[in-house]
């Protein structure tokens, strides 16, 4: 009997330390794993239709963490252990579509049949010569929307 009280007691006194783990660890951090990086996410759309497929580019203007993502169906999404950290960040865009034309292989190649030509069709004031920023804050969450237009 007193064995079994003494049993008692000491799972008691553990199940209570665990809890006690447990609710410091949730207190202090899952988010300390993510290094106060930021989930981003959003929709682009290009000439008011969602972008197919291409790429977004978060590239930090001073400190921070460069985040990537893939827009997929006019949507991107970055969990926050790749996401940016608070900061000022310049936005590039870039998308690749077929031109229609053959690349003929290189003359060292041959026996190779041709390929299909692509072209970046998103303007450059998009990507290469972007001046569009956003600001990203101590939110554990972003949402960020791009209209782009071909002029």
């Amino acid at each position: 009997m007193i064995r079994n009280a003494h049993n008692l007691a000491l799972n008691l006194c553990l199940a209570s330390t665990l809890c006690t783990l447990l609710a410091l660890a949730a207190s202090t951090g899952c988010n300390s794993a993510n290094s106060g990086r930021a989930s981003i996410s959003g929709k682009v759309t290009f000439d008011g239709q969602p972008l197919k497929s291409g790429e977004i580019v978060f590239e930090p203007q001073g400190t921070g963490r460069l985040g990537i993502a893939q827009i997929v169906d006019g949507a991107y999404q970055m969990p926050a252990q790749q996401g940016p950290t608070p900061g000022k960040y310049l936005v590039r865009i870039t998308a690749n579509r077929p031109t229609g034309k053959a690349v003929q292989p290189a003359a060292d190649t041959s026996g190779r049949s041709s390929g299909v030509s692509y072209e970046q069709f998103i303007p450059a004031k998009y990507n290469e010569k972007s001046t569009t920023t956003i600001e990203i804050g101590v939110e554990p969450a972003a949402v960020h929307d791009f209209a782009l237009t071909a002029s």
